[in-house]
């Protein structure tokens, strides 16, 4: 069982890819198949306890903690957990099996939504967006494509040519650009 695609800095030994999905048995090469790290996530360790400190104190001593390997591991697996909640949205707008958008998903997609999660995060609960995006259930291709083309609008606050994407998902030139033209609407009262 997946629970999440992970990309990190981490590659294969075996054969070099970075496409890496976290799964029950540890972190798994979605190239070969190889486990490459088969650490154990313990998430009772997150649940907060609560205590006679304040909240202010809390904040400080959280800050004050050096980082730590262990810190960097709960950062690229919350990083992993929010990537599959995207990609879990998109297969639900899209009305379809989550493998069918993880095939159509890029590394490009990826980086971006690595780079700006909240952004990434933003454009799928948007409620315009989403009534935008619904129009094309059954259609995982063309709707990762319009979320990679609003995403990179937002986070690098310039258009990229609809015809690049859809040379990337393989598909229609002139559907792609009719459908990011009516979504795109949506940005503007984002903005």
């Amino acid at each position: 069982m997946q629970l999440a695609t992970f990309q990190s800095h981490q590659t294969c030994p075996y054969c070099g890819s970075r496409k890496l999905v976290l799964t029950k048995d540890g972190l798994v090469c979605t190239l070969c198949g190889s486990v490459v790290d088969d650490l154990v996530v313990d998430l009772s360790a997150h649940i907060s306890v609560k205590t006679d400190k304040s909240e202010e104190e809390l904040m400080r001593a959280k800050a004050e903690a050096k980082p730590t390997k262990i810190n960097k591991i709960e950062l690229s697996l919350r990083k992993a957990l929010t990537s599959s909640k995207i990609y879990s949205m998109l297969a639900k707008i899209a009305n379809v099996p989550i493998e069918k958008i993880l095939t159509n998903i890029d590394e490009g997609l990826e980086r971006l939504i690595a780079r700006n999660e909240e952004e990434a995060w933003s454009i799928l609960t948007s409620k315009c967006i989403l009534t935008k995006l619904k129009r094309y259930r059954g259609k995982p291709a063309l709707i990762v494509a319009l979320y990679h083309l609003l995403l990179h609008r937002l986070v690098y606050k310039e258009h990229i040519l609809p015809s690049l994407i859809a040379e990337i998902y393989k598909l229609d030139k002139v559907v792609l650009v009719r459908a990011y033209k009516r979504v795109v609407e949506c940005l503007n009262v984002m903005e």
